[in-house]
């Protein structure tokens, strides 16, 4: 014996209902995808930027949030672009009152990245942090190292990399943080 549906079942879904659970259904997957994107900063990949392309993309599907405007993305573009510079700024800086020469400033920052790859599968994508900052202190010492450094400088320079490198990554995921709190401000109905 066949069954079917009562046609009257679905009467007590009134089209708004359903376009509601939608919205909040779309809305909540772009939060997942924002976060995501954050932790992605952790491989050095451009996290803050991807969540800008997120809500730009959510804006131009024709959304219904009127108060992400232009001077909102720009705002979130300028704390973007902040993140970034200041994230390779405390490396820098770092790193150069350790004692690093700017070729350790580089092989520290490609150590990161290798780092972050190699690390990536380890500790449910955790070991990506710890493989980042390992990468970081590894990549600037031997650098140093082939420079010619002795040993104990090399290593200060290495540690001056390594919590810069950490310090400059709190730096861009709070940023990226407060831009994800921003959006969902902006995009969750009132």
């Amino acid at each position: 014996m066949r069954t079917s549906l009562d046609p009257r079942f679905f009467d007590k879904f009134n089209r708004n209902h359903i376009i509601q659970a939608m919205t909040y259904f779309f809305i909540i997957l772009l939060i997942v995808l924002m976060l995501a994107a954050l932790v992605s900063q952790v491989l050095s990949i451009p996290g803050n930027w991807i969540i800008l392309l997120l809500l730009g993309l959510w804006k131009g599907v024709g959304s219904d949030s009127p108060e992400l405007t232009g001077q909102v993305f720009l705002i979130m573009a300028l704390m973007a672009a902040a993140g970034e510079g200041l994230e390779w700024g405390a490396q820098l800086w770092s790193g150069k009152r350790y004692g690093s020469s700017g070729f350790g400033n580089v092989g520290g920052i490609l150590g990161a990245i290798i780092g972050a790859l190699l690390g990536m599968p380890f500790l449910f994508g955790l070991g990506a942090l710890l493989g980042a900052m390992a990468g970081a202190y590894i990549g600037c010492m031997l650098v140093e190292l082939m420079r010619g450094r002795p040993g104990p400088e090399a290593r200060k320079a290495a540690l001056g990399v390594f919590w810069g490198k950490l310090f400059g990554l709190c730096i861009k995921l709070g940023i990226g943080a407060a831009i994800i709190w921003i959006g969902i401000s902006h995009v969750w109905p009132s």
